[in-house]
């Protein structure tokens, strides 16, 4: 009895993620209809693969005792710039997703660099590539929606 109980504490955060996770379907299934249905189970891994990438790389930076604040702007940026590259600009897909992932990995090499070589904090240089990536974000795309006005328009 007291060896399942240890095995229940060591495995503790994997069942709680488990049971979120019922609990968040069960809920999606009572207030949205069509919410149970296969379609919906079969699109939910594939179509949040990005989140887990990004999870699986925090954790390592995590596990390194190091920590990285740009994440969330570099992919929106990366997305942004794919999206632009792919649509306006009518670069092949492959093409900018390969363009893309060298500009996200320029950013986190050149963050990178910084901590290492000039012995900066991570957590400011990453702040600032935060800020630098949503930067270059909003220079590629102003407006989210031009219909949509933020404030009184003129």
């Amino acid at each position: 009895m007291t060896s399942f109980l240890a095995q229940i504490r060591r495995n503790l955060a994997v069942w709680t993620t488990g049971a979120i996770l019922i609990a968040l379907y069960a809920t999606g299934g009572f207030l949205y209809e069509g919410f149970f249905s296969g379609r919906v189970v079969a699109n939910l891994f594939p179509d949040n693969a990005f989140l887990g990438t990004a999870a699986l790389g925090m954790t390592l930076v995590i596990f390194t005792g190091g920590i990285d604040l740009s994440v969330g702007s570099v992919l929106g940026f990366t997305s942004i710039l794919t999206a632009t590259l792919i649509g306006p600009m009518g670069w092949p897909p492959t093409l900018a997703w390969l363009f893309a992932l060298f500009a996200g990995t320029l950013l986190g090499m050149g963050m990178g660099r910084l901590v290492e070589k000039c012995s900066l904090p991570p957590f400011l240089v990453t702040l600032a590539g935060m800020f630098f990536a949503r930067g270059l974000a909003l220079r590629l795309a102003p407006s989210p929606c031009p219909s949509i006005t933020v404030g009184m328009p003129l």
